[in-house]
C-alpha cells in the first residue's frame, strides 16, 4: 500500500512539474514592443471617461482606438489612492510573447528631497502602442 501511494505521489509531482515547464516555454519573450507614454491632454476622450469611471481604485484598462488611419492600443495602469503627492510610475518592461503582451510597471514613491503635500493623488500611466489582439498581462 505504501509503495502504491509513493508511486502515485511521484507521478503526480512529475505531471505538475512538466505542466509548469510547458507554460514557461509559451511565455518566452519574442520581441520588444515599441510604445510611448501618452500625455493627459492626448488621451482619447472615451478613454478619459473610462479612467474617470475607474476612479480612485487600482486599474488595468486596455482601449483600442480604431477610428483613424492607424490603429493603436492604449494601456492604462493605475495604482489607486496614494496619501501624498510625488508619486510616479515607471515602465520596466514592455514585450511580446507568442500569445501576449507583457507590461511591467512600478509605482515610485516620492523622493526624500522632493517637496510633498498631504493631498490624496491617484497616479496612473497611459501607454500607446501599435494595435494587437494579444492578451495584455500586467505585472
Amino acid at each position: 500500500m505504501k509503495r502504491i501511494k509513493m508511486f502515485l505521489t511521484v507521478i503526480a509531482v512529475t505531471m505538475l512539474l512538466s505542466g509548469c515547464s510547458f507554460g514557461t516555454i509559451e511565455e518566452q519573450k519574442t520581441g520588444d514592443v515599441i510604445y510611448e507614454i501618452v500625455k493627459k491632454e492626448e488621451i482619447p476622450e472615451q478613454l478619459k471617461e473610462e479612467i474617470k469611471e475607474a476612479g480612485k481604485k487600482e486599474m488595468w484598462i486596455s482601449y483600442a482606438d480604431t477610428g483613424k488611419e492607424e490603429t493603436y492600443l492604449y494601456v492604462v495602469r493605475g495604482y489607486g489612492t496614494q496619501q501624498t503627492t510625488g508619486y510616479s510610475i515607471e515602465v520596466n518592461a514592455c514585450y511580446e510573447t507568442v500569445d501576449t503582451v507583457v507590461i511591467r510597471t512600478t509605482l515610485q514613491g516620492p523622493e526624500k528631497k522632493e517637496k510633498i503635500h498631504k493631498k490624496k493623488t491617484y497616479p496612473y500611466i497611459v501607454i500607446k502602442m501599435p494595435y494587437t489582439e494579444k492578451q495584455i498581462i500586467y505585472e
